[in-house]
């Protein structure tokens, strides 16, 4: 909810719902990952705002990480650096939160979530024939809202898109 939701009924509007899309400017038949996410960096920067994150898959922080030259030479030594992966001083963490193929950089100064109430744990075995079959029922919720400030904070997109406008 707090990436994808749609702001429709009682889903949260998300960050990629309310961030900006990702614009090519590489224009460069050999765009990679690398590539999109340091323009996608620059995207922000432009619009005023310093990048503190970078959010993508585990699957393509490893496409990013093993990417390698004609020579068969690793592009980027982060195959054997500490975790996160840092892109022009912006620390890009690795999600399973996040869509396998997308991509999110922002500024946390960009949104904030408000807790209107913590996680409640309730628990009953009075749930229509729990008592007899020995089971019990849980509920977990919790009030949560996030407020977009600055949209313009966050650039969302995919890679196959931006790797195809890339290299065009």
């Amino acid at each position: 909810e707090l990436l994808y939701g749609d702001g429709t009924g009682i889903h949260l509007s998300g960050l990629t719902t309310n961030a900006t899309a990702y614009t090519d400017e590489l224009a460069d038949s050999n765009v990679n990952r690398f590539d999109v996410l340091c323009a996608a960096i620059k995207q922000v920067r432009t619009s005023e705002y310093q990048p503190s994150f970078g959010l993508i898959h585990p699957t393509d922080g490893l496409q990013i990480k093993l990417e390698k030259n004609s020579n068969g030479d690793y592009i980027q030594p982060y195959i054997f650096m500490p975790k996160p992966i840092v892109l022009d001083g912006v620390p890009v963490y690795e999600s399973t939160m996040i869509t396998s193929g997308d991509f999110l950089v922002g500024a946390r100064e960009g949104a904030q979530v408000f807790d209107r109430r913590q996680m409640t744990l309730e628990m009953t075995n009075t749930n229509e024939d729990n008592f007899i079959k020995g089971m019990v029922t849980f509920r977990i919720s919790e009030r949560l809202t996030v407020a977009v400030y600055r949209p313009k904070a966050f650039i969302y997109g995919t890679f196959a898109n931006a790797l195809a406008l890339g290299s065009a």
